[in-house]
């Protein structure tokens, strides 16, 4: 019997097929992670993670995955930026603990680990009023996230959950500045923290953004797959699908209620614009979602933050 540990120390167990004495049980196959622009994916397995072109898979870079003392787990999560410089890596470390790992693509064209991220975002974010006390320091419950990239790669959306035992009930975002290295609040985010209903959430690029015809056209596409994707996993999952047509509803819900308190950050003559690079934004980040067989830790983040 094998047993699995899931986020938030939940455990599922399976009883493994017999394997004949002299019949090596088969390798693992190496998870796959396809983000970013597409032109590369990350293919991980254990320890031994790497960077590899989608054109040429030959071509690899080693990723340093930490392995500081024998307890520490691989990362088992891995997200590219748009313009594939960044990666934030997420790992399991225990029960109600989960750590962020951040990594950069240097012109070099090796794979560097940004150091002490992770205790560096929670201290950060009690600096900037995000969480009342870093939990991670205190030794309570204390889990990072992945949330979402800008589409100019300059911000990374970080997510925190924490608290004095389980279950835990304190939540917040911060961004990750890559071009500053530096971590920041916004007026948006401070707004999001605020709010007590379930909303969806987007990073705020830095960059000007695309003309609102190339945003609809993205948007209109968008749509078209997000319904793909939902009537591929009502077939797939027949046996859940009232399950997946609320999960539907209430994302929708929550999508709506993201909006306004983002439009209620942004300049008026922006407002048509921010509305379309939100909505694709957010309808991206569904398909992804939609298209993973289990749930995702980010899915598992937004239901605990709405609890």
């Amino acid at each position: 019997m094998k047993c699995y540990f899931l986020l938030g120390g939940f455990a599922f167990c399976s009883v493994a097929a017999v394997v004949a004495e002299d019949q090596p049980e088969p390798s693992p196959t190496p998870s796959k992670f396809v983000t970013g622009s597409g032109a590369y994916f990350i293919e991980a397995e254990g320890f031994d993670a790497s960077l590899v072109s989608t054109k040429d898979p030959s071509q690899r870079i080693k990723i340093p995955v930490p392995r500081e003392d024998d307890s520490l787990n691989p990362d088992d999560e891995f997200h590219l930026s748009p313009n594939d410089e960044w990666v934030f890596a997420g790992r399991h470390g225990g029960s109600c603990l989960r750590s962020g790992d951040f990594y950069h693509r240097t012109q070099q064209n090796a794979v560097e680990r940004v150091e002490d991220f992770d205790d560096n975002t929670w201290e950060q974010a009690t600096k900037l009023h995000v969480m009342k006390t870093d939990w991670r320091a205190e030794g309570g419950c204390a889990m990072t996230f992945f949330v979402a990239w800008s589409s100019d790669s300059s911000r990374t959306l970080i997510g925190l959950l924490g608290g004095p035992e389980r279950p835990t009930k304190y939540a917040g975002y911060l961004y990750y500045n890559t071009r500053t290295k530096h971590f920041e609040m916004s007026d948006y985010l401070r707004k999001l923290n605020a709010n007590k209903s379930a909303a969806l959430p987007c990073a705020e690029p830095i960059d000007p953004l695309p003309k609102n015809e190339e945003l609809k056209a993205r948007c209109d596409a968008l749509d078209i797959r997000l319904n793909e994707a939902f009537a591929a996993k009502l077939k797939n999952y027949p046996d859940e699908a009232e399950e997946n047509r609320n999960s539907q509803r209430n994302w929708i819900k929550a999508r709506d209620t993201g909006l306004k308190i983002y439009l209620s950050s942004s300049p008026k003559a922006e407002q048509e614009t921010r509305k379309l690079q939100f909505l694709a934004d957010v309808t991206a980040a569904r398909i992804d979602s939609l298209n993973q067989p289990e749930e995702s830790v980010f899915d598992f983040w937004e239901r605990k933050v709405s609890d």
